[in-house]
């Protein structure tokens, strides 16, 4: 997941306010397990563009989705944001703050 510059990591934060049953996060666990073996099944993963992938999960009566990008050939799954789904298309806020995110972590990993 993602981590800020001093070590805080958001996407943390973001599912705790979701408050997620143990059914949604064992689903959320699975569907992140086929996404590391590549064997999403259809309407898993959707490309929003910019390197950033949704993953849609459909919890108990509501649906949560997990902005990610595929980094280092795929070998890392990282996490950028987490979020309730409240309408039909991704919030542009969410997709802004996944893509300032993924811009902030590959800077740090250039210094690195």
């Amino acid at each position: 997941m993602y981590t800020t510059e001093v070590g805080a990591c958001p996407i943390q934060k973001e599912m705790a306010k979701c408050k997620l049953t143990k059914t949604e996060l064992a689903k959320l666990r699975t569907l992140m397990k086929r996404v590391q073996l590549n064997r999403t099944l259809p309407g898993d993963v959707k490309s929003l563009g910019g390197g950033i992938l949704e993953i849609r999960l459909d919890g108990d009566r509501r649906i949560f989705r997990l902005l990610y990008s595929e980094e280092g050939d795929g070998l890392l799954l990282l996490g950028l944001s987490f979020f309730q789904k409240k309408s039909q298309a991704t919030p542009p806020t969410r997709k802004l703050t996944a893509v300032m995110r993924l811009k902030d972590w590959r800077k740090r990993q250039s210094k690195e």
